[in-house]
């Protein structure tokens, strides 16, 4: 699940990329008349398809593991009041999320999900040892963080 969280982020994240290439050429031929190949401006476009087809594919994997709505494709239900979208897209923040934080928050149910494996010596058990308990393994104790296995704020 995550290997294909994270390919389909980075589809995604490369599919915006070419797409904004390609307008960013196409306003800078209209505007400053510039003679350019057509293979300059055909390029990103071909890469946005590309890069689609790949996103499309390896985003029907990608579910939320407690609400099971799909994480990387276009959602027609409600969104959850702690999602919040970046430059207009709510994908765009869980693709960033997951390849450069680790950690991405679902927006049909609003859990916050990470991407690192728990630890070897994790017994699963809400009890966790407070001198071992760091800022890294906080994140690295559950794929779920749900607030019973977090500290209590003295």
């Amino acid at each position: 699940m995550v290997r294909s969280l994270k390919l389909s982020s980075l589809f995604f994240v490369l599919r915006t990329i070419s797409a904004i290439t390609f307008f960013g050429l196409l306003i800078f031929y209209f505007v400053f008349e510039i003679e350019m190949r057509y293979e300059v401006i055909l390029a990103p476009i071909s890469l946005t398809a590309l890069f689609s087809i790949f996103n499309l594919v390896s985003a029907t994997k990608c579910r939320c593991q407690l609400c099971q709505a799909s994480m990387m494709l276009p959602l027609r239900c409600t969104k959850n009041s702690k999602a919040r979208p970046f430059f207009g897209s709510y994908r765009l923040r869980i693709a960033l999320g997951v390849l450069f934080k680790d950690s991405y928050r679902c927006t049909a149910c609003g859990e916050h999900f990470s991407c690192m494996p728990p630890p070897a010596d994790y017994s699963g058990s809400a009890a966790i040892d407070q001198a071992s308990f760091n800022h890294r393994a906080r994140k690295m104790t559950t794929i779920r963080r749900s607030s019973k296995m977090l500290p209590k704020r003295k």
